[in-house]
């Protein structure tokens, strides 16, 4: 379902529903991992479903506090002060900042929550929900009230820690950011691109068509950060490879980047979608495909300017690489691309390690910068784990690593001047 798939990610900064020593149980949804909870809220939560209200009713009555996430139980609602929402869809990126909760957060859906007429309980919204332009909806995202918290998805389990990130090795040629393009700092992008320097970034992908392009690349330009415009190429079913049409529509675009002066471009989506399935004849086929389609628009920028780096993230290891049509290993020896980024995003060191070494088996290492989920779907990093993979891409002397997002939670970690 898609509970499974979601995905919240948070630094508790200080939050008052876990700052009082006191026991905490957690109504939260199967599919959500208890492990990553007690993460965060301790190895000694204990757990209920939704409808064992005499034990909840029992443990809050000896002072324990709730956490609900993802429910709208009307019975548990009412006990807990709030008035659960109905389950809906939802363009949701970020519950956003609320005082004393911090977190990054990606989900197609939700219970939204509100807080009931009178108040019982002295609710209050805590964090409410940013959409996926970082918009503030104005709906709540987490509810505090006299019994504990209530969210409006999952229980926020981050590893990350609280503090400064560490300024990045500066042995590593390339250390890169994907941004959607947009500031998340108060001080716009004129203090972010000032942030970004300062904690060691060199190079930043925006996205080519967020509007706030220009103004990024004005001012990472101004701080010596290298600009390369991160450019979806065949993105759902908006274009295919196998339309000529939209590959010169994909050419155009790319052109017009140049035109803007950007230092590099990353194609992304460079490929079929995921899923599309085939045995080995057609995912053959594909390659062939895709490869002549990117020829055709690095050609068209290669015509245009000789000094625009052109690169392209690609799956995490050569075979799921081939199983969308990615060739990499041939897009780098015909020069298509000056390197490409396989998105390794885990949290597993051991995985980490052995995609590296699938990836250094077929791509050079100086034509490798590596994509670290510091805020992805499938990971998310603390200071520890990005150090060790940083270490890790040191250590093949790779060409470099790029964090993958400047969301509103690595914002919150990087360094003033």
């Amino acid at each position: 379902m898609a509970a499974r798939t979601a995905f919240l990610a948070a630094i508790m900064l200080a939050s008052a529903a876990f700052a009082a020593p006191r026991p905490v149980g957690v109504v939260a949804h199967p599919d959500f991992s208890r492990e990553q909870i007690r993460k965060v809220l301790g190895k000694d939560v204990t757990f209920f479903a939704e409808t064992d209200l005499a034990a909840i009713r029992a443990f809050s009555a000896k002072g324990g506090r709730i956490v609900v996430a993802y429910c709208g139980n009307e019975e548990l609602g009412q006990f807990m002060g709030v008035k659960p929402g109905k389950w809906g869809k939802l363009d949701c990126r970020a519950l956003g900042l609320g005082g004393k909760i911090h977190c990054s957060y990606r989900t197609g859906c939700a219970f939204v929550p509100s807080i009931p007429r009178g108040n019982p309980l002295h609710a209050r919204v805590t964090a409410t929900i940013f959409d996926s332009s970082l918009r503030n909806t104005g709906l709540a995202g987490a509810i505090e009230t006299d019994r504990g918290v209530w969210y409006a998805h999952a229980v926020p389990p981050s590893p990350m820690k609280e503090g400064t990130l560490s300024r990045l090795p500066g042995a590593i040629r390339m250390r890169g950011v994907w941004t959607a393009g947009h500031s998340l700092d108060p001080g716009g992008w004129r203090a972010m691109a000032d942030k970004l320097a300062a904690t060691g970034f060199n190079t930043v992908f925006i996205k080519s068509d967020c509007p706030e392009f220009d103004v990024a690349m004005n001012e990472c330009r101004r701080t010596g950060l290298s600009v390369h415009a991160w450019m979806v190429v065949f993105g759902s079913t908006r274009r295919m490879p196998d339309r000529p049409k939209d590959v010169e529509s994909a050419a155009a675009e790319a052109l017009r980047l140049v035109a803007k002066g950007v230092d590099g471009i990353q194609f992304d989506y460079i490929r079929y979608p995921l899923g599309s399935g085939g045995n080995h004849a057609l995912a053959a086929a594909r390659m062939q495909t895709v490869s002549a389609a990117l020829k055709k628009i690095s050609s068209a920028v290669r015509a245009k300017s000789k000094t625009v780096v052109l690169s392209a993230a690609v799956y995490p290891v050569p075979r799921t690489q081939q199983s969308v049509g990615q060739n990499a290993p041939e897009w780098l020896r015909l020069r298509l691309v000056d390197f490409v980024s396989p998105m390794c995003y885990t949290e597993s060191d051991a995985e980490f390690g052995e995609w590296l070494a699938e990836n250094a088996a077929a791509i050079p290492a100086s034509k490798m910068v590596v994509g670290i989920g510091s805020g992805a779907n499938e990971s998310r990093l603390d200071e520890a784990a990005v150090k060790r993979q940083l270490d890790a891409v040191y250590g093949r002397k790779l060409r470099g690593a790029a964090f993958f997002a400047l969301d509103a939670e690595l914002a919150s970690r990087l360094r003033s001047k």
